[in-house]
């Protein structure tokens, strides 16, 4: 619900889908980024500008807009 209001979409860095399992992990690891100011750092350090539960899930946080499929297939199955 949250991600859908801000416009974004997360999935692998292979541009998979992430599992249910994948983000319980990464929502746990949410805790520990918070906790430690590490997590918020190496934002600035990483090139491509993740979170410390980013980085171990192996996930990548994007503009809905700029990708083609995220959010659109409970639209696409009510289309006739």
């Amino acid at each position: 619900m949250g991600k859908k209001f801000l416009g974004i979409y997360v999935s692998l860095d292979n541009g998979g889908r992430v599992e249910l399992w994948k983000s319980m992990v990464r929502n746990l690891m949410k805790v520990i980024t918070l906790i430690s100011i590490f997590g918020f750092v190496m934002v600035w350090f990483m090139r491509r500008k993740k979170m410390l539960h980013d980085f171990v899930l192996g996930s990548v946080v994007m503009d809905v807009d700029l990708v083609p499929f995220a959010g659109r297939e409970e639209r696409s199955k009510g289309a006739v």
